[in-house]
């Protein structure tokens, strides 16, 4: 691991290797695709001007590449650079003057952007990586993609209602072990109804039924996240574990955010109560279909409730609803509503301020 030290006296490149055009990087992406398990590598030659110099890459001690006048990385043993066909989500530090995204506007403040992407249609795993403030890269995690019909908003349909104008279902089904729905109920135009005792009916209906290609990116999370490593001043933690839910599906950008929240934490007491399901549906929830939403257990504190909000926010969610009891009213960015005495709503990812690497 490289630390601050290390940097003393060396001078740093931070090398950026892609396509000019989203053509080519498609290009390689499919002949990757091609490869199957024989995967390309990437070898570097760099050559200093200076003859007296040579070029390593590598820890101080652990250095790589004898002092020749060529440098040579990731030659034919040494596979450094192995090429691998992912979906890729970069998350950064909020100081990482390393970044090179760009910036926008954030609260009133020119800020760089934390997020990027790399879209890839020959690919359905998606690896997380976060970049500390000095650069370090780490990795994360990896998920895997799937689609699903876009969906509205549920609604909650009453016992009454169900059985005099829902009745007329195509089949059904048991909804997910692990969730409060018991039932899922499906209709010819797109539409599930799921039901279960604690909550009743709840209708989740298609955004354009006549559209097929409607579509929502989600991956499905890891089953408990711990990743802790520790790098000197600059550990990266990123911890959660869910709590009576089985919706374990968001929008892959989302998760990349709900990722930048739990390092910006740092803690290792981060419950998740649910996203949504890979249908898209969200129940009990009426406004977490598509995945774009993150339902968490209030911290102990107020201080630490609202730190927790902060990060929510420097990370792209645009609608943080709390509930109206005990220290909750005095959190600040927030909004009160109903139903929400139990968990912080964190919703509606920004989907825009994501930066695209293609």
């Amino acid at each position: 691991m490289i630390l601050k030290n290390d940097f003393t006296d060396k001078a740093i490149f931070k090398l950026s290797l892609r396509p000019h055009t989203r053509a080519i990087f498609d290009t390689w992406a499919e002949t990757i695709h091609d490869a199957g398990t024989d995967l390309p590598s990437i070898e570097i030659e760099v050559t200093p001007e200076d003859s007296t110099l040579y070029v390593v890459y590598g820890t101080e001690g652990n250095e790589q590449g004898p002092p020749l006048e060529i440098g040579r990385f990731a030659n034919s043993e040494g596979h450094l650079f192995r090429l691998e066909n992912k979906i890729v989500y970069e998350i950064y530090h909020g100081d990482n003057l390393y970044n090179n995204l760009g910036t926008h506007t954030h609260n009133g403040q020119v800020v760089r952007r934390r997020i990027a992407s790399i879209e890839n249609d020959f690919s359905t795993n998606v690896k997380y990586f976060f970049y500390n403030v000095i650069d370090n890269c780490f990795e994360i995690c990896e998920c895997e993609l799937s689609t699903a019909r876009r969906r509205n908003n549920g609604q909650r349909i009453s016992t009454a209602l169900f059985q005099s104008t829902y009745s007329n279902f195509t089949n059904s089904e048991a909804a997910p072990v692990g969730g409060d729905a018991e039932t899922n109920y499906h209709y010819a135009d797109g539409s599930i109804i799921s039901y279960g005792q604690a909550y009743g009916y709840r209708r989740y209906e298609l955004t354009n039924p006549n559209d097929a290609n409607d579509l929502v990116d989600l991956v499905r999370m890891p089953d408990d996240l711990n990743f802790d490593e520790d790098a000197g001043d600059n550990r990266v933690r990123a911890t959660f574990a869910y709590r009576n839910t089985a919706r374990r599906y968001c929008n892959p950008e989302c998760f990349a955010g709900f990722i930048g929240v739990l390092i910006q934490l740092g803690r290792g007491d981060v419950v998740c109560t649910g996203m949504c399901f890979g249908d898209a549906t969200s129940y009990p929830s009426v406004t977490h279909p598509n995945g774009d939403s993150v339902d968490t257990a209030y911290l102990s504190t107020l201080a630490n409730e609202q730190l927790k909000v902060d990060a929510f926010r420097d990370h792209y969610f645009t609608n943080i609803l709390r509930g109206n009891i005990s220290w909750y009213p005095q959190l600040t960015n927030t909004a009160y509503s109903s139903g929400h005495n139990d968990h912080l709503h964190s919703g509606d990812f920004n989907n825009a301020r994501v930066f695209d690497l293609n």
